[in-house]
């Protein structure tokens, strides 16, 4: 028989991070029980104010808080609205994305859901540092041109 151990697995994994993030939760007391966990394990929490929306967190503080840390490098991986909150606010400053040959409609789920150019000639064009192939997916690597800097 094997046994698992979720406060042994939180342990290795907050020994192995040096900062977690966490922004507003639904219920407080779940937030509190969470963050004394992870604490209790060895991680060290910061905890930063909502995102603008109420959802999420605030992208601006929580990067700041990662360069107080040193962190240098951060990858962002999550939907459409936080991919789109990391481009909009600025924050990206590499973009890599798998394109699949496929194609969703209006009723699909944006890969970068923010309020951004409604035209081609309105978008900010970013340079393409690399492009490889991943089975039949296309593996994009943009990194901003001056224009969007």
């Amino acid at each position: 028989m094997h046994l698992v151990c979720p406060s042994c697995r939180l342990r290795r994994l907050a020994a192995s991070l040096s900062v977690a993030l966490l922004g507003a939760m639904a219920a407080p007391a779940v937030a509190t029980d969470l963050i004394d966990a992870w604490r209790a394990a060895g991680a060290k929490v910061e905890v930063v104010a909502p995102g603008a929306s109420g959802r999420g967190v605030d992208l601006g503080a929580a990067f700041t808080v990662l360069g107080r840390e040193g962190v240098l490098q951060a990858l962002v991986e999550g939907g459409g609205e936080l991919l789109g909150a990391v481009a909009g606010g600025g924050h990206a400053q590499r973009v890599v994305a798998y394109v699949a040959p496929m194609l969703l409609g209006t009723d699909g789920a944006a890969g970068f859901a923010y309020a951004g150019p409604r035209t081609i000639a309105d978008a900010p064009r970013w340079e393409l540092v690399d492009v490889a192939r991943s089975g039949a997916d296309v593996r994009l690597e943009l990194e901003p041109s001056a224009e969007v800097r």
